[in-house]
């Protein structure tokens, strides 16, 4: 049987987890912004870009979160032992570089793109 202890952390863990993606997400926006700052005409812009992009962020953060999640309603249901968190770690860290690797090759697809 699971203790309440590892429900909760990994309920901790979850939303830690979408507090990271998001922080990612507005951290990708932000670069995207300051490659096109000679482009922005109104600063009012800059706020529509985080307002609009909400969304589309928590639908990242969220299709991104699913087998985390999956593997803890499994935990907690059938395997009723904690899983290694080696899995999580690698399992955020490719994300994460599959992340950084797309903003880093946008910045100059934004200058190109116009």
């Amino acid at each position: 049987m699971i203790k309440n202890s590892t429900w909760r952390s990994n309920l901790i863990f979850l939303l830690i987890s979408y507090l990271y993606w998001y922080l990612l997400c507005l951290f990708d926006r932000s670069v995207f912004l300051i490659s096109n700052w000679d482009k922005i005409d109104d600063t009012s812009d800059i706020l529509y870009a985080y307002v609009y992009g909400f969304r589309m962020d928590m639908s990242l953060v969220s299709y991104v979160l699913v087998l985390p999640f999956l593997f803890f309603i499994i935990q907690i249901l059938f395997i009723k032992k904690a899983f290694s968190p080696w899995i999580l770690r690698v399992y955020t860290f490719l994300p994460t570089f599959v992340f950084a690797a797309i903003t880093v090759v946008n910045i100059p697809l934004y200058a190109s793109w116009g």
